[in-house]
């Protein structure tokens, strides 16, 4: 059975008084925040990074802290390890330099969040919407809006955009600048965001490419893909 995320949120915060909430910077991840706000005494906010914060995701993790109030963490995306394992866009002369490098999984970064805080064991909320697509309804129909395997619950999973579109206005929180730049939030390395970040935050761009120095492959052959692939 599905509980509705309001009875769901209210049975969890009746087992721990606090949460931690992976905060994106996006659209589902603020109506996230939005509503376990509501129900839990504590809320420990944290961002993942691709690198090391870039500047336009600074400003806004600084807008959101002054909004909410609350301080947000920042930690490496597991993903990073990933593509540092897997010499994603990294330069072919330092193969083999992160061989020894083990990917982590979200679940492990909650533990390290918590140990940090102190914490006992909690949950973690992620705004995912059944909604969305396909899969991610099929996972809420398997998990009921709680993978304790995960440690994570889904706070906002039966929310409709027009739900969250207009939680969001009444809050009178700003979208981030991603929705003028992607559509959606930052969330890549491939040319679809690095080809509107060097456009469009140059400094930024160099950040990103000091941590993956081949990024301008993925741009190039997108650029020939769009010239001669039709």
């Amino acid at each position: 059975m599905i509980k509705p995320s309001d009875e769901l949120c209210r049975e969890l915060a009746q087992e721990s008084p606090y949460c931690l909430l992976a905060y994106s910077r996006g659209k589902d991840s603020i109506g996230a925040w939005i509503q376990v706000r509501r129900y839990f005494c504590e809320v420990y906010p944290f961002f993942c990074w691709l690198a090391p914060v870039m500047d336009f995701e600074s400003r806004y993790l600084d807008y959101s802290e002054k909004h909410f109030g609350v301080s947000i963490r920042r930690y490496p995306h597991p993903s990073v390890g990933r593509l540092m394992a897997n010499q994603v866009f990294c330069h072919p002369e330092n193969s083999g330099n992160f061989d020894h490098i083990e990917p982590y999984q979200y679940r492990d970064l909650y533990a390290h969040i918590r140990e940090g805080l102190a914490l006992e064991l909690c949950l973690t909320a992620v705004g995912i919407r059944s909604g969305d697509s396909i899969f991610r309804r099929s996972a809420i129909m398997k998990t009921g809006g709680v993978n304790r395997k995960k440690d994570e619950f889904y706070p906002i999973h039966d929310w409709t955009v027009d739900r969250l579109e207009s939680e969001i206005k009444n809050e009178g929180i700003e979208l981030p600048v991603d929705y003028r730049v992607w559509g959606r939030s930052f969330d890549g390395i491939d040319a679809r965001f690095t080809g509107p970040l060097r456009e469009n935050f140059p400094n930024d761009f160099l950040k990103l490419s000091a941590v993956y120095p081949m990024l301008k492959a993925d741009i190039l052959r997108q650029k020939w893909r769009n010239r001669y692939a039709k």
